[in-house]
């Protein structure tokens, strides 16, 4: 359960919207109090989901007045950057919709201020996510909305396969904000990302890349599917690259050949039982 910070003594219990609206101008918006702002924005979200939805809530109405005054300041433009990634990015997608004139606003027409926060783009993002009938793939390095498209729209093997190159891609660097939810969706239908893996294994010089996909086999990957890369792993292992070396792809390898051998010792053990 999340606690409000410091600053905040209780959430409004009022039904004014005014009240509301003048409650979230000035919650802080400066970096030492991002740790704050997410507290009071978790609690937001659980109030706005546990509220029937209506566009007369008073802090839903409040949400959308603060979206669509145009920013003229830094510090009002961040406010709406903080809500549009710490409380719109966490609401389901069916309550997204009383805010839809604010974001267009904010998509079509940024203040100065507002374009140069990125609000304007992540407006962009939850228009496009509101009204999506297919998924995509991140775009840039912030696109969580690709991620809520992918979780909302693909159900199936059939339809995650296109998308599976692309997400593969994301897994280059785990320092890239998209890596862990990238390759969360590939672990969903892992057996689809089998091939592009072995590909990557045999082609690729980008030995950090061939790292994180070695442990995405070991991790993510089922053991009878797993095995059909032995030959590309078994290479990595005996005889790595230099960019396998540097990067520790042929530890890596090691590893997923020890998981691969211990998997068949147990399926033998399972079919004498058998």
């Amino acid at each position: 359960m999340s606690t409000l910070p410091p600053q905040i003594s209780s959430l409004p219990e009022s039904e004014n919207t005014d009240t509301w609206a003048s409650f979230i101008s000035q919650l802080p918006v400066s970096r030492s109090s991002h740790s704050y702002f997410t507290g009071v924005s978790e609690l937001l979200v659980s109030r706005l989901i546990a509220t029937p939805l209506s566009y007369d809530d008073p802090l839903v109405s409040a949400m959308s007045s603060v979206l669509s005054a145009p920013a003229s300041t830094s510090e009002a433009a961040d406010l709406k950057q903080l809500i549009s990634f710490s409380i719109l990015g966490k609401l389901p997608r069916n309550r997204l919709e009383p805010y839809r004139n604010a974001l267009t606003r904010l998509a079509a027409q940024p203040t100065e201020a507002e374009a140069s926060t990125g609000v304007s783009e992540r407006s962009t993002s939850i228009l496009e996510l509101l009204d999506a009938s297919q998924a995509w793939v991140p775009r840039t390095k912030s696109d969580d909305m690709a991620i809520r498209s992918l979780d909302l729209l693909v159900q199936t093997p059939d339809a995650m396969r296109p998308f599976v190159p692309a997400l593969l891609e994301w897994l280059q660097d785990c320092n890239w904000p998209p890596w862990r939810p990238c390759r969360a969706q590939l672990a969903r239908f892992p057996e689809l990302a089998l091939e592009p893996i072995r590909a990557v294994l045999r082609d690729s010089d980008d030995g950090e890349w061939k790292h994180h996909l070695l442990w995405f086999l070991v991790e993510c990957m089922p053991g009878r599917v797993r095995q059909r890369a032995r030959l590309e792993v078994e290479r990595i292992a005996q005889r790595p690259q230099q960019d396998e070396i540097d990067n520790d792809a042929h530890e890596a390898a090691r590893e997923c050949l020890e998981e691969m051998d211990h998997w068949a010792d147990r399926a033998k053990i399972v079919n004498k039982r058998l």
